[in-house]
């Protein structure tokens, strides 16, 4: 997936030093706005349809440069950086960038590895201290020739004084000591009724890496 115009792309590093104007300090896209607009999404739309394709160029927490791209079935949220879904449905998507501990493909990182890299202590999901998790399936080393790494996870999330039963697809690439991450998902009670969508979305994920042209200086 190509990047789209400058105008589009994700914006040079924020005051927490993540390569998102507007995403917190675990690198995380979520609408933390830290005093300046956020970018848009690179999103490109069909008229009169959700979603569309996003193309955009992040500075990953290890500081290089990576280029990401993947088709979201759902519309982005208002407010928020690179995050997607309708909380009428329960529909949940973003996407974040985190440090590899070793460098590797997708395909070859331990379960462990994975896991800690989508429920740890500095991931959005690991903010709600994250229990129950249970791996329905796991592509492992059998897609794009181990380069992209599918599951199916579900777990439990505490918020406040409520316990969230919630089912994700998650994708994974590598792009050097970087981890690209794409998690799409619902209530459990409302999976059936996004699953498929959910599925496709974090299958679509590409990642490589980026230039500096194509990173704009934030204004």
């Amino acid at each position: 997936l190509g990047l789209v115009s400058a105008a589009g792309a994700a914006s040079a590093v924020d005051a927490n030093g993540c390569g998102i104007l507007g995403c917190d300090r675990s690198g995380n896209t979520e609408g933390v706005n830290n005093g300046s607009a956020p970018p848009t999404s690179g999103m490109v739309k069909t008229k009169g349809v959700a979603g569309g394709k996003v193309g955009v160029t992040l500075k990953s927490p290890t500081s290089e440069l990576v280029e990401v791209g993947f088709t979201s079935p759902w519309n982005e949220k208002k407010g928020q950086v690179l995050a997607f879904g309708d909380s009428k449905l329960s529909q949940d998507a973003f996407l974040a960038l985190a440090p590899l501990k070793s460098k590797g493909a997708a395909g070859s990182l331990s379960k462990d590895a994975v896991l800690d890299l989508v429920f740890g202590s500095g991931s959005k999901l690991g903010g709600s201290s994250p229990f129950n998790i249970k791996v329905v399936d796991d592509t492992a080393g059998t897609l794009d020739g181990g380069k992209l790494r599918v599951l199916d996870i579900t777990c439990s999330l505490q918020a406040t004084n409520i316990e969230v039963a919630k089912r994700v697809a998650v994708g994974i690439r590598t792009e050097g000591s970087t981890a690209v991450l794409l998690v799409a998902g619902t209530n459990k009670a409302k999976w059936a009724e996004s699953a498929d969508e959910a599925k496709a979305m974090v299958s679509s994920l590409t990642a490589g890496p980026g230039t500096a042209a194509s990173v704009p200086a934030a204004e």
